[in-house]
């Protein structure tokens, strides 16, 4: 009979699910329900009585309508989780309802439910060793053949006009320092390595500060070709949002100016030099897939949402979906990241920064994996966040060069910015 939680939770019971009575607050009255506990984060099923009216479809959906005469006595059987600050509290906050008048059904809806982590999880899958080397070979014969594309520095009177006479000054020499070639052997490159990544622009050195925190500072900016051009770089000033820049080298100089100032060697650009042999290890383990253990030997934690990607599990029961892009790309990532610069790159960041973006959907809630610190420790989390604030990509990625030495494709003396004379 419609409207028996008994009948509901003995049936449930009968399928092997843990299911009891609660009282739910809805906001308005106290109702009775009957909770299951499902997989998942703080997940749970709840079955509940409701008027129910039949669809056009043949389905039955609530009726929100106090005087409906078409409604029946029925159930609504929501699965609510709260993962990750995505929901409210409440179980009103339903990721997927279903309505019906039979006990059966709801026993199947359950049942189907119950099986939602196992029926979306994926086998996380590593670049296969032969593709990685036919990719790196591109990359390495793209670093030779577009060293010497052009490098034009594109004068701009009206940004030039708003800098100060000093800042004016510092922006020229900084300019007439310029590296052309380092600039382009270090420009990103496309998916593919072989080309220019057209659209892109790498921030090089700010001229001028913004005026507000999260404004835009003018910035000499190294911008890649536009698609279907010619190769080549200009050096253009424009105005940045240096928290949200991916690509910014004022950290190093050496991948674009003549007098950097510090000398580093490659091994100290990549964060080798102290500990080379536990690099190698870590990269091992990443380029295998054993990625939560190649974190951890550098005192990375995962919360769970990056935990269960890496394992190949949906991160919850709403976003389930998405699971196999996001663990592919999450993978992908981290496979190609640097864990030992991780630390270092989140000492002077209060708040998470993005490392990438897994795709997905609403541009307002743009999954990602982050970088921040919790309790004095370096974390890596997966959230659906817009936060601007993104990590520049030779922080917390490892430098193609490193992956080209190690394989055999490039040689150290290559480099151009390797070994060079400070004055």
């Amino acid at each position: 009979m419609a409207g028996d939680l008994d009948a509901v939770e003995r049936a449930l019971v009968r399928a092997g699910l843990q299911a009891g009575t609660v009282v739910l607050d809805e906001g308005r009255e106290p109702t009775a329900g009957v909770r299951v506990v499902m997989p998942g984060i703080d997940a749970c099923a709840v079955v509940r009585v409701a008027p129910v009216r039949r669809l056009r479809d043949g389905g039955w959906a609530r009726s929100s309508a106090p005087d409906d005469h078409e409604a029946e006595p029925g159930y609504v059987v929501g699965f609510h989780e709260r993962p990750f600050r995505t929901r409210g509290h409440g179980y009103q906050d339903a990721a997927e309802v279903v309505a019906t008048l039979h006990v059966d059904e709801i026993v199947a809806t359950i049942v189907g439910w119950a099986r939602w982590e196992t029926d979306w999880s994926v086998t996380p899958i590593v670049e296969p060793a032969r593709k990685r080397l036919l990719r790196l070979t591109r990359l390495a014969a793209s670093r030779r053949e577009l060293a010497d594309v052009p490098v034009q520095v594109r004068p701009d009177p009206v940004a030039e006009a708003m800098l100060t006479p000093d800042q004016l000054t510092a922006a020229r020499h900084a300019v007439q320092e310029l590296h052309p070639r380092a600039v382009a052997w270090n420009f990103p490159r496309d998916r593919v390595g072989r080309n220019l990544a057209t659209g892109t622009q790498v921030g090089l050195v700010q001229c001028a500060p913004p005026t507000h925190p999260s404004g835009k500072g003018i910035w000499w900016t190294a911008v890649g070709p536009r698609p279907r051009s010619a190769p080549g770089i200009t050096i253009e000033l424009r105005r940045l949002y240096a928290g949200g820049q991916a690509h910014r080298w004022d950290d190093v100089p050496e991948f674009w100016r003549t007098s950097p100032g510090r000398g580093r060697t490659p091994e100290q650009l990549w964060g080798i030099a102290d500990d080379e042999d536990a690099v190698r290890a870590t990269i091992e383990r990443l380029l295998a897939g054993e990625t939560a253990d190649g974190l951890s030997r550098w005192g990375i934690d995962l919360d769970d949402g990056t935990s269960r990607l890496l394992q190949g599990r949906p991160v919850g029961f709403e976003l389930r979906r998405w699971t196999d892009g996001w663990v592919k790309r999450a993978t992908d990532l981290l496979a190609s990241s640097a864990p030992w610069l991780w630390q270092r790159a989140v000492e002077a960041r209060p708040r998470p920064h993005r490392l990438a973006g897994l795709g997905g959907f609403n541009p307002n809630r743009r999954p990602g994996l982050f970088l921040g610190t919790s309790r004095g420790r370096t974390r890596l989390s997966f959230d659906p966040s817009a936060s601007p604030l993104v990590l520049p990509r030779h922080q917390w990625e490892r430098h193609p060069d490193l992956d080209l030495v190690l394989a055999g494709l490039l040689d150290r003396d290559e480099l151009p910015y390797a070994a060079r004379a400070i004055p």
